[in-house]
């Protein structure tokens, strides 16, 4: 969403501490009220760092995946070796 923010708002944000980006977190994770604002609520929050940890584990868990895709086709997905991560490694370098 591309919102924009009119004089008012720029003063009050920084008047009041916040960041810009604080607002978009605010507008995607926060539970829209009656008078048409959202409002970011304990179980918002709760839900969106439940669904951070969630992606930090399975970033642990996934660290050293290879996955190779050609023209658009998953072609496999492995755990490389040590040695064979260091070969890739430095070819990718070489290519750069």
């Amino acid at each position: 969403m591309n919102i924009r923010f009119s004089k008012h708002a720029d003063q009050r944000i920084r008047q009041r501490g916040f960041l810009e980006r604080d607002i978009g977190i605010v507008l995607e994770h926060g539970s829209p009220d009656s008078s048409g604002g959202v409002m970011l609520l304990r179980r918002d929050a709760d839900l969106a760092i439940a669904q951070r940890k969630r992606e930090i584990k399975a970033l642990e868990r996934l660290c050293g995946c290879r996955v190779v895709v050609q023209s658009d086709v998953l072609i496999t997905v492995y755990r490389p070796t040590r040695r064979t991560e260091k070969h890739i490694l430095r070819n990718r370098v070489a290519e750069q």
